[in-house]
């Protein structure tokens, strides 16, 4: 994709220990909140429940360019948040990921 190299998003998947689901979701929304006061995303931060798995969450924000990510990854509070998340997960899979293709509907009416 053109001009997107600089635009990388959070990828995160969680698969929780039973009956730790609201521990995980207040220690996300606290780390969501740091995230955004910090700067270091500026767009709402959205974490996802399975619908078939209960105990598995999906987070998904674009969070700028490669640069400051690098950055917001060195922090102590990231580092924090990635060891506290692990005492609760079965799982813990976050990834920074990099668009590489877009797909949209043709438009109305288009005749090709």
């Amino acid at each position: 994709m053109e001009g997107t190299q600089e635009k990388c998003y959070f990828v995160g998947d969680w698969r929780i220990k039973e009956g730790r689901e609201l521990e995980f979701k207040e220690a996300w929304e606290d780390f969501a909140q740091w995230t955004l006061e910090q700067r270091f995303a500026d767009h709402p931060l959205e974490l996802f429940q399975d619908l078939a798995e209960p105990r598995r969450f999906y987070a998904l924000w674009r969070c700028g360019a490669a640069h400051s990510v690098e950055e917001w990854t060195r922090q102590t509070k990231y580092k924090e948040f990635v060891m506290r998340m692990r005492a609760f997960c079965e799982q813990c899979t976050p990834a920074i990921a990099q668009p590489v293709m877009a797909v949209q509907r043709p438009a109305v009416g288009r005749k090709d």
